[in-house]
């Protein structure tokens, strides 16, 4: 299998398992799970490294602990009214355009990717 077949396959499998954890197999997608679905970051970082990427964040910024105060974060961000990929996508390359990084899990991501991977931590855990 190829590189990128395997990434491909990997991220395809992440984002199963994300929605299932969300509750919502074959449903529409809630903002929660969009938002908790560290999509770009999933093709080059395990489920684990993106729990350990989550952890950093939240020892960082423990204001920010709970899922309903990450989406909050992550929604009050956001551009426009409705929430979709295509919008988290332009948010995360508005952050590095910004200069909004972290360092984290010795990765340089952007503070909405930060995010998600905390809320995607917390997911996690809540089932």
């Amino acid at each position: 299998m190829k590189r990128r077949s395997f990434l491909m396959a990997n991220s395809m499998l992440l984002t199963g398992i994300t929605l299932g954890v969300g509750g919502c197999i074959g449903g529409e997608p809630t903002e929660s799970m969009l938002a908790g679905n560290p999509e770009q970051l999933s093709g080059i970082c395990s489920p684990g490294e993106l729990v350990r990427i989550g952890a950093q964040y939240l020892q960082k910024f423990p204001n920010e602990s709970s899922q309903e105060e990450l989406l909050q974060k992550i929604i009050e961000n956001m551009p426009g009214t409705s929430f979709s990929a295509e919008l988290l996508e332009d948010m995360i390359s508005g952050d590095y355009r910004a200069d909004r990084t972290l360092v984290l899990d010795g990765w340089l991501i952007s503070v909405t990717e930060a995010r998600q991977c905390a809320l995607f931590k917390l997911i996690g855990e809540s089932n």
